[in-house]
């Protein structure tokens, strides 16, 4: 048994068995309430510093009072400290149920020249998992590094990923009157239900950006399937996230995501005492103009059209198109597509009997029928009164069956601010 301490509290973090060789990893289980070890044994191992044998565990001093001792009753046992540099780091436990006697002196020797290094593999697997809780190993692998120890400033990886950006809306509204360690703990554990969407469908986050978040995506030829899959995964996640909050009385949480797919240069930047790894790009920036526009179009997830166009099986993902938009700073004006997926179902379930309807009206809007179009957005619109799209686009049409479009119309909206 392997117990290790964390901010302060030791765990039982591993055990295993010597005879099938088996290992379980419990992930920090409690050990004073004598489940799994011998408390008082542990306790005065970890607080004294000092190995104790003890051959025939009926005779020994804590026999009559340790729950576990008296429960399963092992023949003899082994306890020993887990030290690196002079610091404690956690206790190793053994245990003998066949045999008196199990644990010979030297048996206790080569545990003593094998307990050094059992720390220094602890501490080296501690600073690994530190390191890619701040650098994920996605990133040093573009790089073709390692370890973070190797980077150094100007190194450089070019790839084709899509560029994932989340951002909570009404995120103000929210925390405003929260105390600050309130609003910390609303945040994290609203981070906390989407990382492991955007993690479990190939993605690394990038960076955190206050309440937003930005992800990479960079499995060749699959980064484009795999950022929708996580974008519907963490709007679902989200769901049970509100259901939690809507049990306690509190507001649920709304969300807007963009996916932009294209070349990035995966680089360190930094003046020489200080490094980041980040991603520059067009790319990086149109997917922060896409999740901007979710706001404008009130749609919870945006895919440009380079995504679309990377995806191996867009068929298997339901999406209407949403406009044609040239974004500050492009010329080139791109598609963008909701995924209704990534919708509640049942709102998801009314827009996708509609998605013909749509698809017509919007062939319709662009080929300048206007009276079509319109004729085909209120249908939607009456199927689906709390669907926001087609009266975003009943709300264009009635300006431009009034006014008039002009000769050089083409249904693409210039966007003037970022």
């Amino acid at each position: 048994m392997l117990l290790l301490r964390s901010r302060g509290v030791l765990a039982i973090e591993a055990e295993g068995l010597a005879e099938s060789g088996a290992v379980e990893l419990l992930g920090g289980v409690a050990f004073e309430d004598g489940q799994r070890v011998p408390p008082t044994i542990v306790r005065r191992v970890w607080r004294r510093g000092v190995a104790e044998v003890h051959d025939d565990v009926a005779d020994a001093p804590d026999f009559a009072h340790d729950p576990y001792l008296q429960r399963v009753r092992p023949r003899s046992v082994l306890c020993a400290p887990v030290q690196h540099q002079g610091r404690a780091m956690g206790v190793l436990y053994f245990e003998n149920d066949l045999s008196a006697g199990a644990f010979t002196e030297a048996r206790v020797r080569v545990l003593e020249v094998l307990a050094p290094q059992v720390a220094i593999s602890v501490e080296n697997a501690r600073l690994h998992a530190a390191q890619n809780r701040f650098v994920p190993y996605q990133f040093l692998r573009s790089l073709d590094r390692s370890d973070i120890v190797e980077v150094e400033i100007g190194d450089h990886a070019q790839k084709e990923v899509s560029v994932f950006f989340s951002d909570i809306r009404g995120f103000t509204s929210l925390i405003e009157r929260l105390p600050a360690a309130e609003a910390l703990v609303f945040i994290n554990s609203y981070f906390a239900t989407a990382e492991p969407a955007i993690q479990g469908h190939g993605g690394f986050i990038d960076t955190y950006l206050g309440d937003g978040i930005m992800a990479l995506f960079d499995a060749a030829g699959s980064n484009a399937d795999d950022a929708v899959a996580g974008a519907i995964a963490m709007h679902h996640a989200l769901e049970r996230f509100n259901a939690a909050r809507l049990k306690q009385g509190l507001r649920s949480v709304r969300t807007g995501i963009g996916i932009n797919t294209g070349t990035v240069m995966l680089a360190t930047l930094g003046g020489g005492r200080s490094l980041k790894c980040g991603v520059v790009g067009d790319a990086v920036n149109l997917a922060a103009r896409v999740e901007g526009l979710t706001r404008r179009y009130e749609v919870g997830v945006l895919i440009s059209d380079a995504t679309l166009a990377a995806m191996r099986a867009p068929s298997r993902v339901a999406k209407r198109r949403v406009g044609r938009v040239r974004v500050k700073g492009r010329e080139q004006p791109l598609t963008l597509y909701e995924v209704l997926d990534a919708e509640p179902e049942r709102s998801r379930d009314v827009r996708h009997a509609t998605l013909d309807q749509h698809e017509a009206a919007v062939d319709a809007f662009f080929a300048r029928d206007f009276a079509a179009a319109q004729a085909g957005f209120a249908d939607c619109l009456s199927a689906s009164p709390e669907d926001p799209l087609p009266l975003y686009f009943l709300n264009r049409l009635r300006s431009l069956i009034a006014e008039g479009a002009a000769p050089d119309w083409d249904g693409v909206e210039t966007m003037t601010e970022k």
